[in-house]
């Protein structure tokens, strides 16, 4: 099958504007599952079944590039995903993006995002302790506040390892990425400001002063925007979230994909 014309390849659950457009200037492929029924059941396009996630189209898409681009540079080339999907890009049309599954799991779930609301709510926490301790004027509650700051840390620390996983992942040159940048790098100076403060607090944890204070409340104001940015990566772009994934959707430790059970929704 030559690719004659201008062929274009969709990946993921995209919408393509210029659809008519696309289709009168060569083949369309459709590359996912989790596609829109409008666009895979659309008898004028081919249809390749499977999930860019788990690489099980690679064998279609591989030899229908090996018929157009035949060659050892083009096997190299197609040994993953990711280098597969850039030459798509590179020499095709691409019409969307693919999810982001997580690339570190604990029974089906991402370990970031299970991990990373310990130390967001101790540190938290340990701010409002410090106000109650100043309204109050009582010193435990800012011994309190130097323990889940400590905690906070170590807990941030551990969840930044799963979450750099997860970045790695996600395709260059994609708003994701970016996303994802400003998300972890924000996330540090948040772990930097709370560690400052703690070390601080070290020779009297029950009387913290005016600096190891400031250091926790502009933590806290910081991460309250990668919070923020955070929530973008999974709810507006998708990283994280599993293919295909529907309100009837069965369970994670099934070993089904997302997708199944998309009739009864």
């Amino acid at each position: 099958m030559a690719l004659h014309g201008k062929p274009t390849f969709m990946i993921g659950r995209a919408e393509d504007s210029s659809y008519e457009e696309h289709l009168k200037e060569g083949k369309y492929f459709v590359l996912d599952d989790v596609a829109l029924d409008k666009y895979k059941k659309d008898p004028r396009v081919i249809f390749i079944a499977g999930s860019p996630i788990g690489n099980e189209m690679m064998p279609a898409i591989m030899e229908l590039l090996r018929i157009e681009r035949s060659g050892r540079a083009a096997e190299k080339v197609m040994k993953t995903w990711d280098r597969l999907e850039s030459l798509l890009r590179y020499h095709y049309r691409v019409v969307g993006d693919r999810a982001m599954e997580s690339k570190a799991k604990l029974l089906g779930h991402p370990i970031h995002q299970m991990l990373i609301v310990f130390p967001l709510g101790l540190l938290g926490t340990a701010v409002i302790f410090d106000i109650v301790a100043l309204t109050r004027r009582n010193a435990e509650w800012s011994t309190v506040a130097f323990y889940m700051i400590g905690a906070g840390i170590v807990g941030g620390l551990i969840a930044a390892i799963f979450g750099l996983i997860d970045w790695l992942a996600i395709s260059s040159g994609t708003r994701a990425k970016s996303i994802g940048l400003w998300h972890g790098g924000g996330n540090v100076i948040v772990i930097l400001l709370f560690a400052g403060s703690w070390i601080l607090r070290r020779s009297a944890p029950d009387n913290p002063d005016a600096t190891a204070l400031a250091l926790s409340f502009l933590g806290l104001l910081l991460a309250l925007v990668t919070g923020w940015l955070g929530g973008e990566l999974v709810d507006r772009l998708g990283v994280g979230v599993a293919p295909g994934a529907h309100l009837n959707a069965p369970s994670s430790l099934s070993n089904r994909p997302a997708s199944d059970n998309k009739s009864s929704t």
